[in-house]
């Protein structure tokens, strides 16, 4: 018998028949290296599964993270020159000058990459938000407005 016989004879069955003692071993860690690597594969592939399972957050049901929605909150309203100079997310270059001057501005905090960001918005007219407001943001999109969000959502922005 040859040695690859041996082998699949040895693999099939379990049982050392037909094979001298002294190769034994070596078939044995041959087959053992085998099932690693079969289930080196299912371990490679179980992260990638669980992140595409995770991908898709939606929020209250109708705010979809891939579209640009976050939770947040709101620190402060106010004029363009009155909130803050530098956040991460500002939507004040895209307005013209004259929607700037009749638009309110909120800053809202938001989750980012697990880090806290602030994002400065305009506001619609006549909304009525006030620091500590809990919203939904849209970071994709400077031209929607901010949108309520419950306080049991569970989210911590």
């Amino acid at each position: 018998m040859s040695n690859g016989k041996m082998i699949s004879q040895v693999t099939k069955r379990n049982e050392p028949t037909a094979v001298a003692p002294s190769v034994w071993p070596h078939i044995k860690l041959f087959a053992k290296e085998n099932r690693m690597k079969r289930s080196s594969k299912y371990l490679l592939l179980t992260p990638f599964l669980v992140v595409l399972g995770g991908c898709q957050t939606i929020y209250e049901g109708t705010y979809d993270r891939d579209a640009g929605w976050r939770p947040g909150t709101v620190l402060e309203v106010g004029s363009a020159d009155q909130v803050t100079k530098k956040p991460f997310y500002d939507c004040r270059p895209t307005l013209s000058s004259a929607e700037m001057s009749a638009s309110k501005f909120a800053v809202v905090r938001y989750s980012y990459l697990s880090r806290p960001r602030k994002a400065v918005v305009p506001l619609l007219l006549g909304s009525t938000w006030s620091p500590g407001d809990p919203v939904y943001i849209n970071v994709r999109n400077c031209r929607t407005a901010l949108e309520p969000r419950a306080m049991s959502a569970g989210h911590n922005d």
